[in-house]
């Protein structure tokens, strides 16, 4: 994925961003906890997007993207307002993030 392509997918939405790599065995464990909350969430107005570092190295360049696995949220107008590494992104993040309250 190129910014371009990025910038295209989210415009006029926040998204969530999820850099991994193909060669890292956390993002193999966290990947699959990345999709259900894509899934639980997919009604809130946010683009849910997967980024493997080594193909889209430019992203990951443009994110500032330094260790993987990570997610970045990013507002509507693509300010960065959260960049988390796995040790501290969960549920209640997750939830946070999109605006749920429960």
């Amino acid at each position: 994925m190129t910014t371009a392509e990025f910038k295209e997918q989210t415009k006029g939405k926040a998204a969530i961003v999820y850099f991994s790599a193909k060669w890292c065995s956390m993002c193999r464990f966290f990947s699959p906890r990345f999709d259900v909350w894509a899934e639980r969430y997919k009604d809130k107005d946010i683009v849910w997007l997967k980024v493997d570092v080594d193909e889209s190295a430019n992203m990951a360049i443009d994110f500032h993207v330094e260790e993987v696995p990570m997610i970045v949220a990013v507002t509507i107008d693509g300010g960065i307002i959260f960049k988390g590494l796995k040790d501290n992104i969960n549920e209640k993040k997750i939830k946070e993030l999109v605006g749920d309250p429960s």
